[in-house]
């Protein structure tokens, strides 16, 4: 297989990002890498534990691509900053991350956009949505979006595009550059109408919200409907920045840029701010969902607590920190016992 590139190479060392920017881009790419891995494991776990609703399949099945996209992703573009010539040199390993990438961001999205119809359906129209989210269209549903983002990878394998190495974004993903057409209909399908059914489906939700706040206004207290409402839209807001910031921009920058002339920086910041989307979802729930961030906590503290017990067994220490003797030895055992029982104050 021949060297794959799928933009134009910078013309000059000004378009270039400088060493310390990609020192910290490095940087920030690693913590995107492991809190997005670690954040969207522990989302599987607690919500496969609590599974009780419609949407917790959706949020398993969002944090599984958003596990891939963090840790695959986020990896191999560490190295196209470090040693690029290694994913050059080597389009084998630059076709299967570049199809990984474009099944990951296409399920990620996907999901997450049904996810807000889920949300807004289950609060504002109950009964339609009790004839779509059952459990059967559910699963069939959540197949057809990893049936999709294979489906979008299909005219790159026959040769209606492909994937490379970007030059602009330092990453193994789709030539972006190619065929103007199919670029277009990816970002279009698979990026900039999940991100706006996203903004469209909470904008419904705020809306239903506040109308049903002021049908009750005269039964509740007014002080109570303004601070509901401000949490409401405290959280709606922030999911649906995180959305816009992630994937409108990049949908924007990709086919604005049809003749890829734009800077190295300002292809790799869209690149980079769009998968960060992926770590942000875990984190919303923290910032966001209460019950969630409790569920996080306790499972970090069990996890803290296993570790020291673990800790004190293999170093002959009891849960109180006193040390402590196997049965092979009851002369030490007995004789420790009775010193620590002398009373040193009399």
């Amino acid at each position: 297989m021949e060297n794959t590139v799928t933009s134009t190479p910078c013309p000059s060392e000004r378009y270039q990002l400088t060493s310390p920017a990609k020192v910290t881009l490095v940087a920030i790419l690693g913590m995107l890498a492991f809190v997005g891995a670690v954040g969207n494991t522990l989302t599987i776990h607690i919500t496969l534990a609590n599974r009780k609703r419609s949407v917790d399949a959706f949020i398993i099945n969002l944090a599984a691509a958003d596990v891939l996209i963090a840790s695959v992703m986020n990896t191999c573009q560490i190295v196209g900053v470090m040693a690029p010539e290694v994913l050059i040199t080597h389009p084998i390993i630059c076709e299967v991350i570049g199809s990984i990438c474009v099944i990951g961001c296409v399920v990620s999205l996907a999901t997450a956009a049904t996810i807000s119809l889920n949300r807004y359906l289950f609060i504002a129209k109950r009964t339609l949505h009790d004839a779509i989210f059952t459990k059967k269209w559910s699963a069939t549903i959540l197949a057809s979006f990893w049936i999709i983002g294979i489906l979008y990878n299909v005219p790159m394998w026959l040769g209606w595009g492909s994937h490379g190495y970007d030059y602009k974004t330092m990453n193994c993903m789709y030539d972006r550059a190619a065929h103007y057409r199919f670029t277009l209909l990816f970002v279009l399908g698979g990026h900039i109408f999940p991100a706006i059914t996203v903004v469209v489906c909470n904008a419904l939700l705020v809306r239903h919200i506040r109308a049903t706040k002021r049908a009750l206004a005269e039964h509740l207290p007014k002080t109570m409907i303004q601070a509901d409402d401000v949490r409401v839209m405290k959280t709606l807001g922030i999911v649906c920045t995180s959305f816009v910031l992630g994937w409108l921009q990049y949908g924007v920058v990709v086919i604005a840029d049809y003749q890829d002339q734009w800077s190295q920086a300002v292809h790799c910041t869209s690149f980079v701010l769009a998968h960060s989307s992926s770590t942000m979802n875990c984190l919303l729930y923290l910032v966001t969902n209460k019950e969630m961030r409790q569920k996080y906590l306790a499972v970090f503290w069990k996890k803290m607590k296993d570790n020291v017990n673990d800790l004190r067994r293999s170093s002959g220490i009891d849960i109180n920190g006193k040390p402590r003797f196997s049965a092979e030895h009851p002369d030490e055992e007995i004789a420790l016992r009775g010193f620590n029982n002398l009373d040193w104050d009399a």
